[in-house]
């Protein structure tokens, strides 16, 4: 009689076979994790994926506890296990590969499985509950447990746990040389403190030569800050070196991240301590396309510039001199590279000549020697007596023909004399030739592309080579532009078949882009004029396949204000109509005409070199040509107010508002609140701007009609600097009647929001003086009592029109009130992910020093992001998680633009204290994960599913958590968002439709009536959907909110898809995008006589083109008074994703006095039986 295995032995045996299996070898493109014929193949951590997906809460702690017991086994013991429990060939076991594997040999046994390391990765390291024991694995003497408290620190957000992690690649070197292939790019972790990583270099910089060859230094510098952080120049010096750069694979990596502080000189560098580095550079030369061999030219670049080019020639000398009859690899390749880049660095290598002649005649034959290197080094060859037989056996190299036709051109090159000058067929060619050696050669191999097709397939990724020689040499003498402009006209004249080619096409256009990018204003005007002159044939060059010319080229010509200066600085030249002419062959530049004419007007106005803005405004006497002049540049490309910062910097744009005296032209005030309104929204009425406007009216006609406008509200005090602002008062007027969306803006975290709620402020006190009175009482507010001092305290922080500024200056009024703001921010804060809602924002708890003297938080607040958990200190992340805490958000298995996550698993081990609980969803998520920590939280009372898209789970996720019956529980609420793809759709009838249905009444007879273990009465809590789009069907729920999207609805079509669901509810809830689909909406709802209760939120900002009219206002409130319904609430508010921001009445325009809005709405409004609930004007009742 067998005996039943038990779920642990079961357990065991696939966990063991599933880690330990190795994956057969993948053959004909089948994927053998999925099974699928495709290119794109699964990843392997697939396997570990699924394994854990199978298990359950209990099974994955048994997995974790197994896991922990493998982590504890010295190298022998696991091995037994491993024998034990590693069964391939039983199926019932282990990952079913798409292909037959046997079983694996003991002694080929990894230390560390790659399936180990994912699964720690992947499922232990994010969850916070499970990880406090790995941290003490810190010096253990297990190999095992020392690599996994590694990868857990290496990840840590905590930079102690980072930085004393990091010292492992110095110290435990041979533990990582042991793991290394196990963890390659598997182990990406965060960077050290930049202390921990200065104090870990003068470790290294201590160590001797030897121990310092042993550490991998691709994982020491292995994270991007590495560039901010520097590296010594003794410790590259040595990784340069012979015997360590081969374990160095990301070598040109690491030398960029050091040779970044080489043009910015804040350290002193010496040629001694930098002298390998050097000679490593040359090592990795060669020509190349790659972008490796681009960064190391620049690099060598850098040492020149720093160093001069005469150090770097001796060095270069000398280390030939000492190395040019060494046979091994290294000198061999330094010395080849030198070679090779002799022409880029201008290197003279004449007092080495013969060297030189004797190493390329020794070496010329060696295998990794490439044509291109030959080539390079027949130049170098001195032929004598002795030596002819050499040379001989040099030129019966078994070469293509790559090397005679691109032979010629070089040796003439190096030659230097007139033949070079008729070869290249050019008339001006400067004395100085040897610094123009770079340009030559991209001639040469420009004209060379006259060859056959099939050698320009061989000689094409030169072009690329030296189109950046090219642009350096352009740089360094602009004068040479005309040379290379006439050398590139000559050859796309002619008609050759290479021309076709498109690499050689792009090469070509690429040439025009620098030709506008790299010059300076002087040779502009002589460059236009031969463009002119060749006007067809560039047009010809330069257009796309498409016909239109390239986008970045448009920006160079018809957006660059130099070359309108230019043209505009002397009068002779071509017409401007002409020139735009012989520019424009084709539609897609006629477009831009306009463009380019309104960059030269604007040139005419504001061209003065004394102060010339200011001199320009001063003789504007009329806003129409003040505004013609900010409004003459073209949009698509450029914003009129950041042209000018941009072209003039931002002094001379202040010299706008720095002169605020009474004699202050009227013309220039009015440019400058005019640049200011622009800049500040561009959807006011700009159009319409007489002259004689006075200028408190110039900011009149501004609205804020959607979020994308509050955001660009908030970039403007991100963006201009106060110091224009606040010298205008006009603006911070205008700015102090925008009541409406005030309380939104107030969110954001600039410091600057505060700075105009003060300025403001001031300038509101200097037009209406506080008088203070005697206080005959000897009274002030710090003698009342503390509660009531808290109750008023917790009042002001609740109101969000006060920046977090003041909030915090309050505290700093006394001891008292210091007490009484920390003692409400300690007990309160427990809002959700909307950080900025109430009280004071705190983005980042994590970082609070609760144990400051002056810390306003005396606790962490009580809200928590599960995902952040593991950035609080490590002592207290289980009392914040079980304790502390009362409300919190998780995001299981979703990646969107909301959140990103996956794996997220928690498995309390005790109750917590959650009253609050918002999950973030898919139909991935483990529903296990969900009923559980529900289960240990006997405290909630609300529980919201956000989801991202159909929710298969509803119906169960709902039955388990009201199996719970759970004593507190008050809601279960859905939250549905979809992307702009689905809500373009609207109502099609060719569209599936999701649905999300509940079917409780069977379970509640079936499952929770007939179970005779309740023995209290049955709790029901409110079953909500707070957002669900139109056209999805739903069913069960208590109340929900649809919302609409589309421009205009259909009556009929809303009425008969929705006809059942409206007539089971005595209340309906919508949001709407547009106002003008309110009295659809309201005419809906009154053909129902069971709706009672009506609520309408509308999701975009009051828009004077798109509102409720008074005449559709009164309309709306006739129908509500001959229908059923009791309650009517209608009000304005925006969402951003889920969080909700202020509520506005739709009789609160945001710009008229409260006393002018009542009269204007509430005296032409007739309600009948309606009547305001309150002061807020948003809930009427009957």
């Amino acid at each position: 009689m067998s005996i039943k295995e038990s779920r642990e032995e079961f357990l065991r045996k696939h966990f063991y076979t599933t880690i330990y299996r190795s994956p057969p070898i993948v053959n004909d493109n089948i994927c053998v994790y999925c099974g699928i014929d495709h290119f794109h193949l699964c990843t392997s951590d697939v396997v570990i994926i699924k394994f854990i997906a199978e298990l359950n809460n209990d099974d994955f702690l048994l997995v974790h506890q197994i896991f922990n017991e493998w982590c504890l086994m010295n190298n022998d013991q696991r091995l037994q296990a491993v024998h034990k429990y590693f069964t391939p060939n039983d199926p019932r076991y282990g990952f079913k590969y798409h292909s037959t594997s046997t079983s694996i040999l003991m002694e080929s046994v990894p230390l560390l499985p790659t399936q180990i390391i994912y699964f720690f990765v992947k499922f232990i390291v994010n969850d916070h509950l499970l990880t406090q024991e790995y941290y003490k694995w810190y010096k253990s003497e297990n190999d095992i447990q020392r690599i996994i408290n590694y990868l857990l620190e290496l990840k840590s957000s905590n930079p102690f746990y980072r930085d004393r992690a990091y010292l492992g690649f110095i110290y435990d070197w041979e533990l990582f040389d042991i793991f290394s292939k196990d963890i390659p790019y598997i182990l990406t972790f965060k960077p050290p403190s930049k202390e921990g990583y200065d104090n870990a270099m003068k470790i290294v910089s201590k160590l001797s030569y030897d121990h310092k060859k042993k550490i991998n230094f691709d994982l020491l510098f292995n994270f991007k800050e590495i560039q901010q952080y520097g590296i010594p120049d003794d410790i590259l010096s040595d990784i340069t070196a012979n015997q360590i750069v081969y374990r160095v694979s990301k070598l040109h990596k690491i030398t960029e991240a050091y040779l970044l502080d080489f043009p910015s000189k804040t350290r002193t560098h010496k040629i001694d301590e930098c002298r390998d580095i050097l000679f490593g550079l040359f090592f990795k030369f060669e020509y190349s396309s790659s972008v490796i061999n681009t960064s190391l030219e620049a690099n060598l670049e850098k040492f020149i510039d720093y160093f001069g080019s005469e150090v770097i020639n001796y060095e270069v000398i000398q280390y030939i001199k000492s190395n040019h009859t060494v046979q091994t690899t290294y000198p061999l390749l330094v010395i080849r590279g030198i070679i090779m880049s002799r022409f880029k660095f201008d290197l003279d290598f004449n007092s080495i000549s013969d060297i030189l002649s004797d190493w390329i005649l020794t070496n010329i034959n060696i295998t990794n020697m490439k044509e291109r290197d030959i080539i390079e080094m027949l130049p170098l060859l001195q032929v004598t007596t002795d030596n002819v037989p050499a040379i001989l056996k040099v030129l019966n190299l078994n070469l293509n023909p790559l090397f005679f036709w691109q032979y010629v051109p070089y040796i003439l090159s190096s030659k230097i004399g007139d033949s070079v000058t008729k070869y290249f067929r050019i008339d001006n060619i400067t004395n100085n030739i040897g610094n123009n050696l770079p340009l030559i050669f991209y001639h040469g191999i420009l004209l060379n592309c006259s060859g056959a097709s099939d050698n320009f397939k061989v000689i094409h990724p030169q072009l690329q080579i030296f189109s950046s020689i090219y642009s350096y040499s352009i740089s360094q003498n602009c004068s040479l532009i005309f040379i290379t402009l006439d050398l590139v006209l000559n050859i796309i004249n002619r008609p050759l078949l290479i021309c076709r080619e498109k690499v050689f096409r792009g090469a070509i256009v690429e040439f025009f882009l620098e030709l506008f990018s790299k010059l300076d204003d002087t040779h502009y005007k002589g460059v236009v004029n031969k463009l002119v002159e060749n006007a067809e044939v560039v047009a010809k060059w330069v257009l796309e396949e498409s016909n239109s010319i390239p986008r970045d080229m448009i920006q160079h010509i018809f957006n660059n204000y130099r070359l309108a200066q230019s043209l505009l600085s002397t009068e002779s030249g071509p017409e401007l109509e002409e020139l735009l002419i012989d520019l424009s062959p084709t539609q897609s530049v006629l477009q831009h005409q306009q463009s380019f004419i309104n960059m030269l007007k604007l040139v005419k106005y504001i061209y003065n070199p004394n102060d010339f803005i200011l001199k320009a405004l001063n003789a504007i006497g009329t806003i129409e040509t003040s505004r013609e002049l900010l409004y003459m540049v073209d949009f698509e490309y450029i914003d009129g107010y950041y042209f000018l910062a941009r072209h003039f910097t931002y002094d001379k744009l202040e010299i706008l508002f720095r002169n605020n005296s009474v004699d202050v032209p009227i013309g220039v005030q009015k440019v400058r609140e005019f640049a200011l309104k622009l800049t500040f929204l561009t959807s006011g009425d700009e159009d319409e701007l007489p002259s004689d406007i006075p200028l408190e009216k110039v900011y009149s006609g501004m609205k804020i009609k959607d979020l994308q406008e509050l955001d660009e509200v908030r970039s403007f005090f991100d963006t201009v600097p106060s110091t224009i602002w606040r010298q205008s008062k006009w603006f911070i007027m205008f700015y102090s009647q925008f009541t409406r969306f005030k309380e939104d803006v107030k969110t954001s975290k600039s410091t600057d929001i505060y700075w105009i709620d003060y300025e403001v402020n001031n300038y509101v006190n200097t037009l209406n003086p506080i008088t203070v009175y005697p206080d005959n009482n000897k009274m002030n507010l710090l003698d009342l009592p503390v509660i009531l001092l808290e109750r008023i305290v917790t009042l002001l922080y609740r109101i969000k029109t006060y920046h977090h500024q003041h909030k915090i200056n309050l505290s700093m009024v006394s001891k008292k009130m210091f007490d009484v703001c920390s003692s409400i921010l300690t007990n309160n804060y427990n809002d959700f992910d909307s950080i900025n809602r109430n009280y004071i924002g705190v983005p980042q708890p994590y970082k609070l020093n609760i144990n400051a003297r002056y810390c306003l938080f005396k606790d962490y607040p009580k809200f928590l992001r599960y995902l952040s958990l593991n950035l609080y200190p490590i002592e207290n992340q289980e009392r914040i998680f079980y304790e502390r805490a009362e409300s919190m958000s998780v995001e299981y298995d979703i990646n969107n633009s909301v959140v990103s996550n996956v794996h997220t698993r928690i498995i309390p081990t005790r109750n917590t204290n959650f009253k609050s609980i918002s999950f973030y969803t898919s139909s991935d998520t483990n529903i296990d994960q969900v009923v559980t920590l529900c289960q240990k939280s006997p405290l909630l009372e609300h529980i919201y599913f956000v989801v991202t898209d159909r929710w298969d789970h509803a119906q169960v996720v709902f039955e388990c958590i009201l199996k719970l019956q759970l004593p507190n529980l008050k809601t279960v609420n859905i939250y549905q968002i979809f992307d702009e793809n689905y809500i373009n759709y609207g109502f099609n009838d060719d569209m599936e439709v999701n649905t999300i249905s509940l079917d409780l009444q069977s379970f509640f007879k079936d499952s929770i009536l007939s179970n005779s273990t309740y023995t209290h009465p049955i709790r029901i809590p409110k079953l909500k959907i707070l957002n669900i789009e139109q056209n999805l069907r739903f069913s069960g729920f208590d109340r929900y909110t649809i919302h609409f999207h589309k421009e205009e609805l259909d009556k009929e079509g809303v009425m008969s898809f929705y006809s059942n669901t409206f007539s089971k509810t005595d209340v309906l809830s919508f949001k709407v995008s547009r106002p003008n689909n309110v009295p659809i909406l309201v005419d809906i709802a009154t053909q129902f006589p069971n709706i009672k209760k009506l609520k309408i939120n509308i999701t975009k900002y009051y828009d004077e083109m798109d509102h409720l009219s008074i005449e559709s206002l009164q309309l709306i409130f006739q129908k509500l008074n001959h229908s059923n319904i009791k309650t009517f609430t209608i009000f304005h508010r925006v969402y951003d994703f889920n969080i909700p921001l202020c509520k506005y009445s739709l009789f609160d325009d945001g710009y008229l006095s409260s006393e002018h809005l009542y009269q204007f709405y509430f005296s032409k409004i007739k309600m009948g039986a309606f009547k305001p609930a309150n002061h807020l004007n948003m809930k009427f009742i009957k």
